[in-house]
């Protein structure tokens, strides 16, 4: 079981969010899954501001990125189990970003129940290799 935040999904399981906390204060976070094409999603994460509009991931300073990690984790999993045909696509809008969702593929979900490839720079994909970086992410059910 890991060590992750509950949350709270949308009415189509789409939308969800959670809230950090930590050193500075509760901040809440939210994670959508928007639909690009035929059963491929694109995931965004972001902080909530105070008009519940979603604002890039940042760091926080709260001290709490390996459970907030873990609650993404958990929130792709519930939506893939509710939509077990979906792909997954995940890119940070920094290449630091880009390396941290890597590590929160490769150390939080439950790899014998998923298949993930990285998104190469010229568009072609393959297994993910832990000592590669990537554009992006893709990630599908077994």
């Amino acid at each position: 079981m890991r060590n992750s935040y509950d949350f709270t999904t949308g009415l189509r399981d789409d939308k969800f969010t959670f809230s950090s906390t930590g050193p500075k204060g509760e901040i809440s976070k939210g994670v959508i899954f928007e639909m690009e094409d035929d059963g491929l999603y694109s995931v965004i994460m972001g902080d909530l501001d105070e008009n519940g509009e979603l604002k890039p991931l940042q760091p926080t300073g709260n001290g709490d990125a390996k459970k907030v990690l873990a609650t993404v984790a958990d929130i792709i999993e519930y939506f893939v189990e509710r939509k077990p045909k979906a792909v997954i696509f995940m890119t940070g809008i920094t290449d630091q970003l880009t390396s941290i969702y890597k590590q929160l593929l490769l150390h939080e979900l439950n790899l014998p129940s998923y298949d993930m490839e990285g998104l190469n720079a010229d568009n072609t994909s393959e297994p993910i290799d832990p000592n590669k970086d990537y554009e992006g992410f893709f990630v599908f059910r077994k």
